[in-house]
C-alpha cells in the first residue's frame, strides 16, 4: 500500500500537495436532486460508490484524500440512532480510503476529518468525544488528522484533542472574503493555532482573491488553500503556487481536469499512475 509520510511540523515535500475533496462533499455532489448523501448508509451498503469517489481524486493526481470520517462520529450519528457504530464504521471509512488510495502508483496520504459539524453543547462532553474519534482514526490508520472546530476556541479544543495521536494536525481555517478568520485577522489566528500544535494550516477560502489577503497576513511555508469556488481553478491555483503556499485544492464540484491539469505543472503525470476502478 503507497502512503505518504507527513512531518509534523511543515510541508515538506519538495513541491507542493495536490488535495482531494472530501469524500463526503463528493457523494452530496453528485447526489441526485433532492436526495441527500447517507454516507453511513453507503459505507455498509454501497462501497463501489465510496471508492468512486477515491478513484475520482487519484485520477486527478491527488496527494492527499479526506475520509468520510466527520459522517462517523457518535454524534454525527446520533440523529440516525446508530452512534453504537461509530467506532465500526470509522474502521470502515478509513479501510475504504486506504484500500483506495493504495491501487495508486504513487504515495498518497489519507486524512480523518476530526471536529466537522455542530459540537456538543457539553464542552467536557465535546473534547471527551473529539479525544476518543481521534484515538479512532489513529488506530485506523489514517496519516493526518484535519481539524475543523466552530469558532477559533472550538478549534483550538479540537486540535488539543488530536495531539495525544501523535499524528499531524492539519487545522482547517474558513475565510470570509476579506480573508479574515471568525472576524480576525490571519496573523494572529494562525499564530494561536500553531502554538496549539497545528501543523499546517488549511485555508479554506471563496475565492482566490480572499486567499491571497489571508496569506499576506501569515507565511506561505506550512500553509495550504482549498478555494470553494471554480471559475478558472488551473489559473487561481497557479497565482496561489506562485506565492508559495504547499498545498492546493479545489470543491467537490470541480470538472473532471482541472486539478490534473494543476498537477502536471509540477509533477509529470506518468499513464500507471491511474488507479483502475475496476481493480480489485
Amino acid at each position: 500500500m503507497s502512503s505518504c509520510r507527513m512531518e509534523s511540523s511543515s510541508l515538506p515535500l519538495p513541491r507542493p500537495l495536490l488535495l482531494g475533496p472530501r469524500v463526503t462533499d463528493w457523494l452530496i455532489a453528485r447526489s441526485p436532486a433532492g436526495q441527500r448523501a447517507d454516507v453511513p448508509h453507503l459505507l455498509r451498503h454501497d462501497r463501489a460508490r465510496v471508492e468512486q469517489a477515491y478513484f475520482s481524486a487519484l485520477e486527478e493526481g491527488c496527494d492527499v484524500v479526506f475520509a468520510a470520517t466527520e459522517a462517523t462520529t457518535p454524534y454525527a450519528l446520533l440523529a440516525s440512532g446508530h452512534s453504537f457504530r461509530a467506532a465500526a464504521l470509522t474502521a470502515l471509512a478509513v479501510e475504504i480510503a486506504l484500500e483506495s488510495s493504495g491501487r495508486a502508483s504513487y504515495p498518497v496520504a489519507v486524512a480523518g476529518i476530526i471536529g466537522a459539524g455542530e459540537p456538543p453543547r457539553d464542552a467536557v462532553f465535546a473534547f471527551e468525544e473529539h479525544l476518543a474519534h481521534a484515538e479512532r482514526l489513529a488506530l485506523a490508520g489514517v496519516h493526518i488528522l484535519v481539524a475543523e472546530g466552530a469558532g477559533i476556541s472550538g478549534l483550538l479544543e479540537v486540535i488539543r484533542a488530536c495531539l495525544p495521536s501523535r499524528l499531524p494536525v492539519w487545522a482547517r481555517v474558513p475565510v470570509d472574503e476579506r480573508g479574515r478568520a471568525w472576524g480576525q485577522d490571519l496573523s494572529a489566528v494562525s499564530s494561536a493555532l500553531e502554538r496549539e500544535g497545528a501543523a499546517v494550516l488549511l485555508i479554506v477560502a471563496p475565492d482566490v482573491s480572499s486567499a491571497r489577503i489571508a496569506l499576506a497576513a501569515c507565511a506561505p511555508k506550512s500553509r495550504a488553500v482549498r478555494l470553494t469556488s471554480a471559475h478558472d481553478f488551473e489559473a487561481d491555483a497557479s497565482e496561489l503556487l506562485a506565492l508559495g503556499v504547499r498545498g492546493i485544492g479545489g470543491p467537490a464540484s470541480l470538472a473532471v481536469g482541472a486539478l490534473r491539469g494543476v498537477a502536471a505543472g509540477f509533477r509529470p503525470r506518468r499513464p500507471s499512475e491511474a488507479p483502475s476502478s475496476r481493480a480489485r
